[in-house]
């Protein structure tokens, strides 16, 4: 990619998730008009655009009206961007990381050729391979498909051999994944922003917890075990300079109390707990991807304050009420309803301490803090 794209041209935006609907509000703010893509009619990055295009005969007219095109979202079906990439759209992201994101032994193998350090894992097809592999590999073991068929994430983690039947649903003849488990482990992403000459902005490393719900919390961290933080970095980086990746993307590593690292894996556009920094560093992450995708230079990276992401789910939700009138550092966000998703919104509380904020919203009482420890 080269050049610039300026005010009054027309950003195409693929992806059914909020986070498209964010990344248009930026890009009309500057002052771009917004063709928007999706397979449902009530996805929400059509409330946002200027051109609303619904299905797949509506691909070819989404394509002929955008300048450039750009995904926020970390799955977009695979015949959509095969269809893209034979157009020769301009793509600032290019098609290698959101085919990572499609296909998990796709993105195995290519860690394994970057010699990142993953966990150990076996590929089935039927429920007796996930019983070997699961012997082979020692409980606990998570199972998930090779390739993703929607925005959600399907994943079950087996204890043992009792928990075999929860397998059932994700055997349909397509391979799935099986890998190990670290129960005991702790959960970073950094989030990196890479413009077209190779240069990143880099966000403040965030511990992340998954919650019962499938949902995920998050919270910056302002330390780590000497030489890790850098390690990530090194790898993160490693990754978008080799894939040639311009935009938003999200790395994300397990930490084992041994003190090894090991790659989890890569999501490319902007995560929902990317949200995290739009009022406690100095660019949000959707106007830096807009920033980047457009030709503009990056916005320099400056942490103004820690950060506390929380997601929402319409039971707590209606908890807040208790809140309304007392918490003068909580943001609410609701999301319009979406269809693969149980979250309603976040909220994210910011102040000098991370870990004071996860005490508060703790007492707090509307979340579930009994697992979540920032040790």
């Amino acid at each position: 990619m080269s050049g610039e794209v300026l005010p009054g041209s027309t950003i195409g935006i693929l992806g059914d998730d909020v986070m498209s609907a964010y990344l248009a509000q930026t890009a009309r703010r500057q002052g771009f008009k917004i063709a928007g893509y999706s397979d449902y009619p009530d996805a929400p990055i059509l409330k946002e655009a200027d051109y609303r295009l619904v299905g797949r005969e509506e691909l070819v007219n989404f394509i002929a009206l955008s300048d450039i095109v750009t995904y926020a979202s970390s799955w977009v079906p695979s015949d959509v961007t095969a269809q893209l990439e034979q157009t020769g759209i301009e793509l600032p992201q290019g098609f290698d990381l959101i085919g990572f994101t499609d296909d998990h032994a796709l993105s195995k193998a290519f860690a394994e050729e970057q010699s990142f350090n993953v966990l150990p894992y076996e590929i089935g097809t039927s429920l007796d391979d996930v019983a070997v592999a699961a012997r082979n590999l020692g409980y606990p073991v998570i199972v998930k498909p090779i390739y993703r068929h929607s925005q959600g994430n399907q994943a079950v983690v087996l204890k043992g051999a009792y928990d075999l039947g929860k397998v059932a649903p994700l055997i349909d003849g397509s391979p799935v994944i099986i890998e190990s488990w670290l129960a005991e482990v702790q959960e970073y992403s950094m989030t990196l922003v890479r413009d077209q000459s190779g240069v990143t902005a880099v966000y403040p490393l965030r511990q992340t917890h998954r919650m019962d719900n499938g949902l995920t919390a998050s919270w910056t961290v302002g330390q780590t075990a000497n030489g890790v933080r850098q390690e990530m970095l090194d790898i993160a980086n490693k990754i978008g300079n080799v894939l040639g990746y311009v935009g938003a993307y999200a790395v994300h590593f397990f930490y084992a109390d041994n003190g090894t690292l090991y790659l989890r894996d890569v999501t490319a556009g902007i995560e929902r707990d990317d949200a995290m920094y739009t009022d406690n560093v100095t660019c949000s992450v959707e106007e830096q991807h807009l920033r980047v995708i457009t030709g503009q230079k990056l916005m320099p990276i400056v942490a103004m304050q820690e950060a506390v992401y929380m997601p929402l789910t319409p039971e707590n939700q209606e908890k807040l009420a208790l809140h309304w009138e007392i918490q003068d550092n909580w943001r609410i966000n609701v999301y319009p309803p979406t269809r693969y998703s149980s979250q309603s919104g976040h909220v994210v509380v910011s102040g000098a301490d991370s870990s004071k904020i996860l005490n508060q919203m703790q007492v707090a009482n509307v979340w579930d803090f009994s697992k979540i420890t920032t040790d």
